[in-house]
């Protein structure tokens, strides 16, 4: 029967574990028989519940078209209006329900053995909240591919189970953002696609239903960042491809981005360092030709004169006015360089120095 169903999805609000059910007869007032869907283990719960028929009675049980009006020990009650079929629900029909607890709830759709098959389920809470559901149900509960409103709140459509999401779908809320990934059990996805109502997007993983950790986001402008995310913003590493194709790594800290050098940025600072080294190491090496130069000087234009007691003088001042001129000296050609005194001159063909005495 449609109230026994609708009882089962007003406890999915609860995230209760459903029984396999059994078929139990009932009595209306007037005689006929009617064929409810029950748990095993609460079929005595419901043994003082009166039913009053409103139609035919044929072999015993409630036929054809009518209304039944189900009213249980506790307050709850349930009036199903359908085409009934051996005393049970069989086909379109509607069914208004008010809980003991105060909920109401309306279904239109069509049934299958006493039980909502497929059809619109609207419930209010005694809070005023509204959850409107349409698509299939299974043994009485919302089961599969349909559409989840929580009026005022959100809209679910996708993968459903007991009035919670559960599967792939796509959650909108009224300002038109929307979120689309897996809600398994009516849990928030932990990776999904966002579209902001700004014409942003966003894929990738999520937390609360905002980026949190590895995704990429595409702004309206087509400008599209690719890294970490922390609480619904960019924050950490990542890269920026900005419409024209330009690409350039990044670093954001609080909303500050510092760009990063890229591939081809970092392989050019390297082939520039290693320019610098070898012409550092160039330097070095032109340096010690050019002091090893000036000691073979020295050496030679002190001892152009046999060295006697009495030249040791002018053979030290030979050798100390033998000045070379570095730049002179790196220049790749012959180099004559004039000594003081002019009498001695140093010739360099590359790397060779030679001293003579004019």
């Amino acid at each position: 029967m449609l109230k026994v169903g609708l009882a089962i999805l007003f406890a999915a609000f609860s995230s209760q574990v459903f029984a396999v059910r059994i078929d139990v007869e009932k009595r209306t007032a007037n005689g006929c028989k009617v064929v409810v869907s029950e748990d095993p283990a609460k079929v005595g719960e419901n043994k003082d519940t009166k039913f009053v028929w409103a139609g035919s009675c044929r072999t015993g049980y409630v036929e054809g078209e009518g209304t039944l009006v189900e009213t249980k020990a506790n307050g709850a009650v349930t009036k199903t209006i359908a085409t009934f079929r051996h005393g049970r629900e069989e086909g379109a029909g509607s069914a208004d329900a008010t809980l003991a607890n105060g909920t109401k709830a309306s279904f239109r759709g069509s049934f299958f053995r006493g039980l909502p098959q497929s059809g619109d389920l609207t419930a209010e809470a005694p809070n005023g909240a509204i959850t409107k559901y349409r698509g299939p149900f299974v043994e009485g509960i919302p089961d599969g591919q349909g559409r989840l409103e929580i009026v005022n709140k959100a809209v679910f459509e996708g993968e459903i189970r007991g009035l919670k999401p559960n599967g792939q779908g796509k959650l909108t809320f009224p300002n038109g953002m929307s979120v689309t990934g897996n809600f398994r059990d009516g849990q928030r996805p932990s990776s999904g696609h966002i579209e902001f109502t700004n014409g942003s997007s966003y894929d990738g993983e999520l937390k609360d239903l905002k980026p949190h950790g590895k995704g990429t986001s595409v702004a309206a402008d087509r400008t599209r960042y690719s890294g970490e995310f922390v609480d619904g913003k960019a924050e950490g590493s990542g890269t920026i491809q900005q419409p024209d194709g330009g690409t350039y790594n990044v670093r954001i800290r609080d909303g500050n981005v510092e760009r990063l050098p890229g591939r081809e940025e970092l392989a050019e600072a390297a082939r520039a360092g290693e320019a610098r080294a070898a012409a550092e190491r160039q330097r070095a090496e032109d340096q010690q030709r050019y002091e090893n130069a000036v000691i073979a000087c020295r050496s030679r234009a002190a001892y152009s004169v046999a060295p006697t007691a009495g030249n040791i003088g002018e053979m030290l001042a030979r050798a100390g006015q033998c000045n070379l001129d570095p730049e002179a000296f790196r220049t790749p050609q012959v180099v004559v360089i004039q000594s003081q005194p002019s009498n001695i001159t140093c010739t360099r063909t590359g790397p060779f120095i030679n001293c003579n005495m004019r």
